[in-house]
């Protein structure tokens, strides 16, 4: 649409939202930044960034990114045999047989400790392998197989996917393998050109901040002692199903009703309200992101002209004078931001002489989508 329907993007720039599922940063959306700091971002190229769009434009699937708006996804539920017996059975999280590739240590280990099942799609049967498939299931077919399952066992991909949020929302212990180092744009292929620096650091990151143990169990399953542990402790828990109201029908329909009515990146917009503005100083080598999580809270980009506002970037009335710089890292002490579409929470300093000042909100329990001032 921006090369072939230029006008049409022009005129209706602020009308669009694009569904963007692992996010975008400002540092891929103004072209401009990217070709003069191409090296230092990767050194590939950007397809699927340059929109010059509002970073909030970008609707995600998981509340990853800050900087984007998290829009989601509802969660299929069923009415399943509510008393079904659950066994000290594993279901694996991968429906086609290439994601097993390279998990044969981790699968001979949890073996050992569980009965293996599976859902792949392309194959009848995992040669050399005790594991009961039972192919592809209609949703109803594989949320009464999670009833039966003690542990849903992730291999490390797919990334981000909705299956881990089923299972627990059906009372299964879903293992999550950590990455180390962290997947990103500059260390693994699949996220070679995507236009975003985040740094995956397990499956499913969403479940290992907000939901955790007992229903979540984020673990190096390359470690034996540590994988062990996991399956013991998954095995001998009981956890109830449980689902985040922001994935449920209900917090999905919220949601949107907030984002339709109120989100306008048209005119001046009072969304969310300024008076839910937190204003806090980063450490040393932080982005905004991490600053705000540290106290409870999530990076409110909307926010950033009250963060560059005199009384923060000179707070101690020591600048000589105050400087504009457009810079993923503005504003910071004595610099304003020059280029709005770089506000960004997600960017991280280069050296500790950089103190980012963040804008921060707090936000509604099972649905970081909105602040408590919001509704």
């Amino acid at each position: 649409m921006r090369r072939k329907m230029k006008r049409f993007f022009s005129e209706n720039r602020c009308l669009l939202r694009v569904l963007d599922s692992f996010g975008t940063h400002a540092e891929f959306n103004l072209q401009s930044y990217f070709s003069s700091h191409k090296v230092e971002l990767g050194g590939r190229s950007n397809p699927w960034g340059g929109s010059g769009l509002e970073l909030q434009q970008f609707m995600t699937m998981y509340p990853h990114t800050d900087d984007n708006t998290f829009l989601g996804f509802v969660v299929e539920t069923h009415n399943v045999n509510q008393s079904s017996q659950r066994t000290n059975d594993t279901l694996v999280y991968g429906k086609e047989v290439y994601m097993w590739n390279g998990s044969d240590e981790l699968l001979d280990r949890v073996a050992q400790f569980s009965q293996l099942h599976a859902t792949v799609a392309d194959v009848r049967e995992l040669r050399g392998r005790s594991v009961i498939n039972h192919g592809l299931l209609s949703g109803f077919e594989l949320h009464s197989l999670l009833r039966r399952m003690k542990v849903f066992l992730g291999l490390g991909f797919p990334l981000e996917g909705p299956a881990p949020l089923e299972a627990i929302a059906n009372g299964a212990v879903f293992i999550n393998p950590t990455f180390n180092p962290p997947k990103s744009r500059r260390s693994y292929a699949f996220f070679a050109d995507k236009p975003t620096l985040r740094e995956l650091t397990s499956q499913n990151p969403y479940v290992e901040r907000f939901i955790g143990r007992p229903h979540v169990i984020t673990v190096d399953v390359t470690d034996v002692k540590q994988l062990e542990q996991a399956m013991r402790e998954a095995l001998s828990s009981e956890p109830r199903p449980y689902l985040p109201f922001e994935f449920t029908v209900n917090g999905m329909l919220q949601r949107v009703n907030m984002l339709i009515n109120k989100q306008n990146f048209c005119t001046t917009s009072n969304f969310p309200p300024r008076k839910a503005a937190r204003i806090v100083y980063a450490s040393r080598l932080q982005s905004c992101e991490k600053a705000c999580s540290e106290r409870g809270l999530i990076c409110e980009r909307s926010f950033f002209d009250i963060a560059e506002q005199e009384s923060f970037v000179n707070r101690d009335k020591s600048c000589p004078n105050i400087t504009r710089i457009a810079s993923p890292l503005a504003p910071y002490k004595c610099h304003r931001q020059a280029e709005r579409l770089l506000f960004s929470c997600a960017s991280v300093p280069p050296n500790d002489q950089i103190l980012r000042i963040c804008p921060c909100r707090d936000f509604i329990e099972g649905q970081i989508a909105l602040c408590s001032l919001c509704l």
